[in-house]
């Protein structure tokens, strides 16, 4: 049970103003004394005891601060675009924070429960070891950067490679574009050139 600040000062004047007395008398640590003791100090260096804990309940209470039709802007704006609700929040001009904005999203069910995440979702990839992997045909794919210094070129170039995790072997395809497709089309490229049939592709992250 807290102790009312009134009882902390007058047993503070009982004990011949010595903290420890009163902090060991009313079973409380000493500096809540000293706290509650400099707050009932005067300019005079009076020792009032009238003093009582400030309510710590919210005195403005805020609603919605959305309007139904920038809400409903909003929520189009989502359903056609999936934007996030930071981008949303920018783009109308909206006076509320972006995470109010984005639980309102989440409470209409236009956020899903995965995330949004670049990478995928996590996979069990334990078979795809070496230790695990007893044949030919499962391969592991990744992309490394070429710089200006390593080509001699003017540009930063992409190397698309593709590994063999139980035989090492390795196929590699040089390309100036970093992005789905240029992946696909050295994957492409590297297929028909490997002397066996792959079984298993992964990427670095785990996909499938």
């Amino acid at each position: 049970m807290r102790i009312k600040p009134s009882l902390i000062i007058k047993t503070f004047k009982e004990c011949g103003l010595v903290a420890s007395d009163c902090a060991w008398v009313l079973d409380i640590h000493r500096s809540t004394v000293y706290r509650w003791v400099k707050r009932a100090g005067t300019y005079r260096g009076i020792l009032v005891s009238n003093i009582e804990r400030k309510s710590t309940r919210p005195r403005k209470l805020k609603g919605n601060s959305l309007e139904p039709r920038q809400t409903d802007q909003a929520v189009c704006l989502r359903k056609e675009t999936d934007w996030t609700a930071e981008r949303i929040k920018r783009l109308l001009n909206l006076p509320v924070c972006s995470l109010t904005l984005h639980r309102r999203f989440k409470f209409l069910g236009l956020v899903r429960e995965y995330g949004y995440h670049r990478r995928p979702r996590f996979q069990n990839t334990l078979h795809m070891h070496l230790g695990n992997t007893k044949t030919i045909g499962y391969l592991q794919m990744d992309v490394k950067y070429i710089t200006p210094d390593l080509s001699g070129l003017p540009y930063t170039c992409f190397e698309y490679a593709a590994i063999d995790i139980f035989s090492r072997y390795k196929e590699a395809v040089i390309s100036n574009h970093l992005d789905q497709d240029g992946s696909m089309a050295a994957l492409l490229e590297i297929l028909p050139k490997l002397p066996f049939k792959p079984v298993f592709i992964q990427t670095d992250n785990g996909l499938e």
